[in-house]
């Protein structure tokens, strides 16, 4: 999504120099359309594990990327709820990755947790499938077409803003590690 944003507006700038009011009003178009995807911010809180001090990050995110619980990984549960995923989403969990420790200077393993700050006019989710064996998960999530509010799941707040699902994009895996792309609008 930041490539294809990226391109469109340096192609959009390019035509846009001999300041036709008509090229700036596509720039406009352009950037506010896009502006509706990376209005989200999210607020990371990370606990070290020797010093147990917290710091926070903030950082602005076009989409969410959610995973799927362990069960998933462990289990063959055909199944789960959106909700469920945002509740991980925000809940703790160890870091794999060694972060240094702004307080005690220590490279150290993290606990961290995940706040949405602010929420964007247009979400968009991304569903993470793969696992580290290279396998994927192929478990179905059920979620809400119409009034989906993330704040029921993430108990972040009173924040009331709604959601209703306008599309889907799947991909189809294929034996050879290929696969086939489709949304359903």
């Amino acid at each position: 999504m930041k490539r294809i944003k990226g391109s469109l507006l340096e192609e959009v700038r390019e035509q846009c120099c001999n300041n036709n009011d008509d090229n700036n009003d596509l720039k406009k178009f352009i950037t506010n359309y896009f502006n509706m995807f990376d209005s989200g911010f999210v607020e990371k809180s990370i606990q070290c594990s020797m010093c147990n001090e917290i710091t926070k990050e903030q950082s602005s995110f076009e989409e969410l990327l959610l995973y799927f619980d362990q069960i998933h990984h462990d289990q063959n549960k055909n199944s789960c709820d959106l909700g469920e995923m945002l509740k991980s989403y925000s809940t703790g969990f160890n870091s794999n990755l060694e972060r240094k420790c702004e307080a005690c200077i220590q490279r150290t393993q993290t606990v961290e947790k995940n706040r949405i700050a602010c929420y964007p006019e247009i979400l968009c989710i991304v569903l993470c499938r793969s696992i580290t064996n290279g396998g994927r998960i192929l478990s179905s999530v059920n979620f809400p077409v119409e009034n989906f509010q993330p704040s029921e799941y993430l108990n972040d707040g009173h924040d009331d803003t709604t959601y209703d699902l306008i599309a889907a994009v799947n991909h189809q895996r294929q034996p050879n590690g290929g696969g086939h792309y489709y949304a359903i609008c």
